[in-house]
C-alpha cells in the first residue's frame, strides 16, 4: 500500500499503511510549542487500517467528514479538541456499518504540527450466550473481523 495525501483547506491528510511508524520518540511536541494548553495542528495523519472502500469508507468520505468537524474548530486545538476529531470519525465508521472499529489520539504524539489519529479495525474475539437455566450456557470463539 503507498502513502496517500489529500489537502483539505489548510489541513492535509495522510493516510499511512498499518505498519508504518509516523513518528520517533525525538518527534514529540515539545512544551514550547503548546500555548495556553493548545497546540497549532496544520495536518491531520490517520494510522492504521483506515480505508474500507467497500463500506464507502474512502479517502473522499474520510476527507469529507474531518473537513465538516475541523472547519469550526480553532486549529489550536485542545486534548478535548482532538478527541472530538476522533469521535467524528468513530462515528462515520459506525454509520458505515464498521460498529467497533477504534479510534484514537495520542496527544502527545505530535510531530511539526501534525495531530496523528489511530484506527484499528473492529474484531469479535467472543460471544457468550446465556440460555435458560435448563439449556447449558454456550460460549462461542470466533476470530473474524466483522464486516
Amino acid at each position: 500500500m503507498r502513502r496517500r495525501a489529500t489537502a483539505i483547506l489548510l489541513l492535509a491528510i495522510t493516510v499511512l499503511p498499518a505498519g508504518i511508524q509516523a513518528r520517533t520518540p525525538a518527534d514529540i511536541a515539545s512544551p514550547e510549542l503548546v500555548v495556553d494548553g493548545k497546540v497549532l495542528i496544520k495536518r491531520i495523519q490517520l494510522k492504521g487500517e483506515t480505508l474500507f472502500p467497500q463500506y464507502g469508507v474512502t479517502e473522499a468520505f474520510l476527507n469529507a467528514r474531518l473537513k465538516a468537524a475541523y472547519a469550526n474548530m480553532d486549529p489550536w486545538m485542545s486534548v478535548a479538541d482532538m478527541h472530538r476529531l476522533a469521535d467524528t470519525l468513530a462515528q462515520a465508521y459506525q454509520e458505515q456499518g464498521l460498529t467497533f472499529n477504534q479510534v484514537f489520539v495520542v496527544p502527545d504524539a505530535i510531530d511539526n504540527h501534525t495531530l496523528t489519529i489511530n484506527v484499528l479495525p473492529g474484531r469479535i474475539s467472543e460471544i457468550n450466550i446465556r440460555a435458560p437455566l435448563k439449556i447449558a450456557p454456550i460460549k462461542v470463539k470466533y476470530h473474524h473481523r466483522i464486516k
